[in-house]
């Protein structure tokens, strides 16, 4: 079953807010969505920019997260070297099990990294591995050695995929060939919705219309 992820702001909620998680984690997701920052003093909390003193900490969130032991959040990491303290956060809340990660994440030697966050999931974002990649490819221009990208990818140990939906097409074949599944994000028209829901390719849609998206499935099935 492809996983459905309540973006942050999920149906007009304020993004990176509890109600926010609390809307998502009660929609039927089976993730939801929050964006993570350091504050100066070491503090882990919900921030898509600068985050300031009015941000949530990410502790708050864990703790509305424990409550409902068969979700995921996926935390959307927005600075390099979160990856420890954020698994350590988890670890000391009770949701270690219950991580995903996406973002900044640094693919290098990632296999070996991976040990000292190892119950967290990983959509690794394609542009960790090609930074320019959707200036290129909303140009019409695919990256020559994208396939040789992708392999060395899937040998460290990488699964999953995060992409921006609208170039999933032009690389499916290029991840097929590579044994690599795709997660897809911010997919809000129905349309595209269902048909990704039927794409065994896809193991997770992150979409602002996460009731819309559940009812879809549930129809589908």
């Amino acid at each position: 079953m492809t996983y459905l992820t309540a973006h942050a702001g999920s149906d007009g909620t304020k993004d990176n807010t509890l109600p926010s998680v609390q809307y998502g984690l009660d929609s039927g997701a089976d993730c939801v969505e929050v964006d993570v920052r350091q504050k100066d003093d070491g503090t882990l909390v919900l921030s898509h920019d600068e985050s300031n003193r009015d941000s949530v900490p990410l502790a708050d969130a864990f703790a509305c997260l424990k409550k409902y032991p068969q979700a995921k959040m996926n935390c959307d990491l927005k600075a390099e070297g979160l990856e420890e303290a954020v698994y350590q956060l988890a670890v000391s809340c009770g949701v270690s099990d219950q991580l995903i990660y996406s973002g900044t994440v640094d693919p290098v030697d990632f296999h070996q990294r991976h040990a000292k966050f190892a119950k967290a999931e990983v959509y690794m974002n394609i542009e960790n591995l090609w930074p320019t990649i959707y200036e290129n490819m909303l140009k019409g221009v695919i990256p020559l050695r994208m396939l040789d990208v992708l392999k060395d990818a899937a040998a460290q140990g990488i699964h999953v995929i995060n992409l921006e939906y609208r170039v999933y097409d032009v690389l499916v074949n290029d991840l097929k060939e590579c044994g690599l599944k795709a997660s897809v994000w911010t997919v809000n028209e129905m349309g595209e919705i269902k048909r990704f829901l039927q794409d065994p390719q896809i193991i997770n849609i992150t979409t602002r219309k996460i009731r819309d998206a559940v009812a879809c499935r549930e129809e589908l099935c």
